[in-house]
């Protein structure tokens, strides 16, 4: 519990100290959002990327197309996690992915 909010303090003082790395795609497409879903990163991480960029919920990856949303959904995140990522950007729910199937498919 102490590393994990150590952790969750020092992304949320990076992200106050440089917003514009929330925006940052690797050559994949990927965002730190999605990175941060992916590898089940705390509600408070989520909610600190979300802030800055709320439209993150709904960028596509390049590998399978995916956003933030479908792969919270596909990976099991917490329930608050997906309610934050929808609270940001309800038309996510729309976006398809390179299946054409929408993250309620």
């Amino acid at each position: 519990k102490v590393g994990q909010d150590i952790t969750i303090a020092a992304i949320s003082y990076l992200l106050k100290k440089q917003p514009y790395a929330a925006k940052q795609k690797n050559n994949f497409g990927i965002t730190p959002l999605h990175q941060a879903i992916w590898y089940g990163a705390p509600f408070q991480v989520v909610a600190a990327l979300l802030k800055i960029w709320p439209d993150a919920a709904k960028e596509k990856d390049r590998v399978n197309g995916k956003t933030p949303v479908q792969m919270a959904i596909i990976h099991g995140a917490p329930i608050e996690v997906v309610a934050a990522l929808l609270e940001a950007c309800p038309q996510a729910v729309k976006e398809k992915g390179i299946h054409g199937w929408t993250p309620l498919h």
